[in-house]
């Protein structure tokens, strides 16, 4: 199969709802399977790949099969000429498609409306012969490249003048084949527990045998990564250097476990595809939206009953065609961070390929200190770390001590006033009789009494110590995106669905985009409305539902309408909404 693969295929988004919480790290979750019916559910599923149209192709012992993005089945695309249906496929960047029918001894060429091109070999030991072969990959050069696991060889061919060349691979074995963008042939060898990398030429460069036991198939995906179905009824992700990345399902009959795994298609947005022979299943696994920024999230320090604005932790839907499903929000302890319920877009929503969603945080400490939390994501599967630090609310500094006064002159002493004279004493009387007592001498006037002395001047009062810091702005200036309905009946024209308004100051709607869904079918919807609103002003925002899919709605409600706005406030407050409505005739 080849790595250049951009086709993702939409399912039944409601098997997600039942994923389990699990590790905050980039790993795949298992996304649907689906068994098809008819002569494709009937007949053993082998090789798979993906065009670049996003459409899905599953070689079966009853030929070959299709599927849209959407997980609708196109049919039998191609029926034969097969004696027993068709061991792999794979597809190039025209939309073409490449079979291998190992009972025939050959492989063929289907141009991409399924019209035959070519077929290329017969019974042999090589040469533009073979005795079994087993995978097919298209280089980026355009030559074809086929193993033969009783040969043990690859052989290359051109597909205007057919073969080219062979190269042994040492590989007991030798079956899955998928070709890098760079030109290097990965190959497994399902008797030698090990994947081989090649160059074109058949140049050994390095080989892979860590946890790999018999490994049936092989298909380089993203970033050079590359997936290997084995007989463990596992899949194994490796880096470009080898390194085991991810082991994806595990043995079992439930979803994302495999009983019979076969072979293995990745996409260059890391989704990937698997067949299994036994069960008749084809299962999709794809990784959770990211978080955008990192998943670490410091708020720095923050006053005491001063808490900042609330703050808001995005995450994108970077599968550029798969819609995902975005589970609940929470916090590991909730003490000093919090989740306001006004700010949780990202919970339990679907999230269109390029859509961006957010939840908001708050940061409140209780006492002053260094706090931390974990914002769980999507029922677990994205963590974010949070800290942040609780400090005291400064003090002004105090003004300095004014002069104190001079203190008043003592006021002088009153004059001590003079003390009377002495009577004299009179002469002796006879004895036994008292002579008469002196009077007693006038007392002195008292002095005047001094006067108070003057009362110091108060001394001047210091300035005034700076204020402390200004709470949070009232959130007044920040734009309002709400839906106007639950559910709207949709015609041939334009419907209301968003209403945005601007409370306090002007607004200018700086990014709009809208899906619409109905049974499986996605399309772009267009989404008028102003560019600029004043105010205390408010703007209506106005879908219009494509055709195809208003065909498929019914007098119930049978659709649904994502509408994505990105507002911004001349006072720099902004706001984005994701909003879902469902849609009726």
């Amino acid at each position: 199969m080849t790595a250049r693969k951009t086709g993702l295929l939409v399912a039944a988004l409601a098997t997600m709802l039942l994923l389990p919480a699990a590790a905050g790290a980039d790993t795949h979750r298992h996304y649907t399977a689906w068994t098809g019916s008819g002569l494709f559910a009937s007949g053993e599923k082998r090789g798979v790949d993906i065009d670049p149209e996003g459409n899905v192709y599953v070689a079966n012992e009853n030929g070959l099969f299709g599927f849209t993005a959407e997980g609708a089945a196109l049919g039998r695309l191609v029926s034969g000429p097969f004696t027993d249906g068709i061991e792999a496929v794979t597809t190039d960047e025209k939309g073409w498609t490449y079979v291998v029918d190992s009972d025939t001894f050959q492989f063929h060429i289907y141009r991409s409306d399924h019209t035959l091109f070519g077929s290329f070999g017969s019974f042999g030991l090589g040469g533009g012969s073979f005795l079994n072969p087993a995978g097919i990959a298209v280089g980026p050069d355009g030559l074809i490249y086929v193993s033969d696991d009783a040969l043990d060889n690859v052989q290359v061919f051109d597909p205007d003048t057919g073969f080219v060349s062979q190269w042994g691979t040492g590989l007991p074995g030798s079956s899955g084949i998928d070709v890098g963008s760079d030109g290097l042939v990965h190959v497994t060898g399902t008797g030698s527990n090990s994947v081989r990398v090649f160059q074109p030429d058949g140049t050994l460069i390095t080989e892979i045998n860590s946890g790999l036991v018999n490994p049936t198939d092989v298909d380089v995906g993203e970033n050079g990564n590359f997936y290997v179905a084995d007989a463990s009824n596992t899949i194994k992700q490796y880096s470009p250097a080898g390194t085991l990345i991810e082991t994806i399902g595990s043995p079992g009959a439930g979803n994302g476990e495999f009983q019979s795994l076969d072979q293995v298609a990745a996409d260059r947005a890391g989704n990937v595809w698997s067949t299994e022979s036994s069960d008749g299943r084809v299962q999709l696994f794809a990784f959770a939206p990211r978080v955008i920024g990192g998943t670490e999230r410091n708020f720095g320090s923050v006053f005491l009953s001063h808490p900042i604005g609330t703050q808001l932790v995005l995450m994108q839907n970077d599968n550029y065609v798969l819609p995902m499903y975005v589970g609940s929000a929470s916090l590991d302890s909730g003490t000093d961070f919090s989740l306001p319920s006004g700010y949780l877009e990202c919970d339990n929503v679907f999230l269109l390929p390029g859509h961006v969603c957010s939840v908001g945080v708050n940061f409140d400490p209780a006492t002053a200190g260094a706090k931390t939390d974990i914002l769980y994501l999507d029922n677990g599967w994205r963590e974010v770390d949070l800290s942040g630090n609780g400090v005291e609310g400064p003090t002004g500094p105090t003004g300095p001590t004014g002069d104190t006064g001079t203190t008043g002159e003592t006021g002088s002493t009153g004059a001590t006033g003079s003390t009377g004279a002495t009577g004299s004493t009179g002469p002796s009387g006879p004895t036994g009789s008292t002579g008469p007592t002196g009077s007693t001498g006038s007392t002195g006037s008292t002095g005047p009494t001094g006067g108070t002395g003057l009362t110091g001047s108060t001394g001047l009062t210091g300035p005034t110590g700076p204020e402390g810091p200004t709470g949070p702005s009232g959130s007044g200036a920040t734009p309002q995106i709400n839906k106007v309905a639950n559910v709207v009946r949709v015609g041939t024209g334009p419907v209301a669905m968003v209403k945005v308004t601007c409370p306090k100051v002007a607004c200018t709607v700086q990014q709009r985009q809208g899906k619409a869904r109905s049974r499986g079918k996605v399309l772009d919807a267009k989404v008028d409305g102003p560019n600029r609103i004043g105010a205390g002003k408010s703007g209506i925002f106005k879908v219009t539902v494509p055709a195809a899919i208003r065909n498929r709605l019914s007098s119930q409600r049978s659709g649904t309408a994502n509408v994505y706005l990105a507002v911004k406030s001349d006072k720099g407050n902004s706001e984005r909404r994701n909003l879902r409505l469902g849609l009726r005739r």
